[in-house]
């Protein structure tokens, strides 16, 4: 009763839960830094409390406009992708046809039009919930300001509840253990994002794909969610470089880069990165990357693996 009743609230309450989930484990990663900064500069707590929230949301605003922009410079070329894409389909419905398949042999801006226009609601939810989100990113950054701001506070309270000098310590290790994964987690994740971009960037430059910085951000940033994020970042790198480059052995040639590279990552350089106390079996993982994915999405499947080491 007590986990359908957690279940319950982890799906009902998500829209309050899932912005402080994140303002939470942000907190709990920023707090050393701000805390060093602190000692370095001696400025007054809440000062550098602010400061450090400046950076963060300038960082953060920075890299959505970075991509608005470069994503306005694709939509430019869409007209050179629709032709290139209709001698694609002029070429495999010459082959299909010979094998008794059929299929259209060029591409119909009506008809692309009309599946636009079937599925009008579905798109307006999207962009609402983009709306939602960029909301929800407001609201994160104003948890993490007063957890930061607050978190002595909430320590001298919590050791307060315990009744003797042993009960106190016990929680102190807890919590120093649980501010170490979360630390570990976030930085750890974040510096293989960062080294994800800067080989694919490498990668992309090297095959000549266009708008080789924008991918490699967007590659980078898929790469951070667990399990899915890599595989959809592959298969779209691949029909861009399908409807871009002359031939199809470049795509297929990414292809195969982008998996070496995705290998790389999760048997060479995340356990130098991540160390041994995030050490969750494959099971565990993806049992809980399918459980965050059923009750927050996107955001479950990246915050319920820091979830799942705590437990541990």
């Amino acid at each position: 009763l007590f986990f359908v009743l957690i279940c319950f609230i982890l799906i009902y309450a998500k829209t309050l839960l899932v912005p402080f989930a994140w303002a939470l484990m942000i907190s709990l990663a920023s707090a050393g830094l701000v805390e060093w900064i602190k000692i370095k500069t001696k400025l007054p707590f809440p000062l550098v409390v602010t400061l450090y929230m400046i950076v963060l949301f300038a960082s953060i605003g920075g890299i959505l406009v970075f991509f608005a922009i470069e994503f306005q410079v694709l939509l430019s070329d869409t007209e050179m992708m629709q032709d290139k894409l209709s001698i694609i389909m002029h070429d495999l419905s010459d082959k299909l046809r010979v094998v008794g398949f059929a299929i259209p042999d060029h591409v119909e801006p009506e008809y692309f039009k009309g599946i636009l226009k079937e599925h009008n609601s579905e798109i307006m939810n999207m962009a609402s919930g983009l709306g939602s989100n960029v909301g929800n990113f407001f609201l994160i950054m104003i948890y993490t300001f007063f957890l930061i701001l607050s978190k002595d506070l909430m320590l001298r309270f919590s050791e307060s509840r315990f009744g003797n000098e042993e009960e106190r310590e016990n929680f102190k290790k807890l919590n120093r253990q649980i501010v170490e994964i979360s630390q570990q987690y976030i930085v750890g994740t974040f510096l293989m994002g960062f080294l994800v971009f800067v080989m694919s960037y490498l990668l992309f430059l090297a095959f000549g794909i266009k708008a080789a910085l924008f991918f490699a951000v967007f590659f980078g940033i898929l790469s951070l969610v667990p399990v899915i994020g890599v595989p959809l970042g592959m298969i779209v790198i691949a029909l861009f470089a399908i409807l871009t480059k002359d031939t199809i052995s470049t795509a297929i040639y990414i292809s195969i880069a982008l998996f070496i590279l995705n290998f790389l990552q999760d048997n060479v350089f995340r356990p130098m990165v991540m160390g041994s106390k995030l050490a969750v079996n494959g099971f565990s993982v993806f049992f809980f990357v399918i459980l965050g994915g059923f009750f927050w999405g996107i955001s479950g499947m990246i915050l319920f693996i820091p979830v799942a080491s705590i437990l541990k």
